[in-house]
């Protein structure tokens, strides 16, 4: 008697479990975590690519790609700063990318890392001539080459200068 009940028990419980699970697995929901790192903090757009990377892989297995763009000002041409967002491929091969501002993944139905910028950064006026794409790191970074480079710009985050960057940053994007 006890054997059938507890098989049941089992059961149910890894049923339960499984089901719990399976959210975590969308990568859609887990891009949407706003628990992660940086996530609709303005400024941490490399903490968040960086947690995030690492947060597909753990719970979708998901690689994905830091994009890392160069802006340009559409009126006056000059350089409004750099911003790193995430490309990843689901599990139907639809590509989808998303950012530390943008609260749920944007589809982008091109294979052209410029056009997955301009589906990501929404920005009335911004075209493909106003964004330089400067790297695209596979994520999570595991190249001796990405991860150093990485942790230089995570230095950056405990300076003075960032602050100032980031102010300058946040006057230059409310002019356009």
């Amino acid at each position: 008697m006890r054997g059938p009940l507890l098989s049941a028990l089992l059961f149910l419980s890894f049923a339960t479990f499984e089901a719990g699970a399976l959210p975590l697995r969308d990568p859609r929901l887990v891009a949407s975590d706003p628990r992660i790192t940086g996530k609709m903090t303005f400024g941490y757009c490399l903490p968040y690519a960086i947690a995030l990377g690492d947060v597909l892989w753990h719970r979708s297995g998901i690689y994905s790609q830091g994009i890392t763009v160069a802006l340009y000002n559409p009126r006056t041409h000059q350089r409004l700063g750099a911003h790193i967002f995430v490309s990843y491929l689901d599990g139907q091969g639809q590509r989808w990318v998303v950012d530390n501002n943008r609260l749920q993944p944007t589809r982008a139905f091109s294979d052209e890392p410029l056009n997955w910028a301009l589906a990501v950064l929404h920005r009335p006026g911004m075209r493909a001539s106003d964004i330089r794409i400067l790297f695209i790191t596979p994520l999570p970074a595991s190249k001796p080459k990405d991860k150093a480079r990485f942790a230089k710009w995570m230095a950056w985050y405990n300076t003075p200068a960032y602050k100032k960057t980031i102010a300058r940053e946040q006057h230059d994007q409310q002019q356009f």
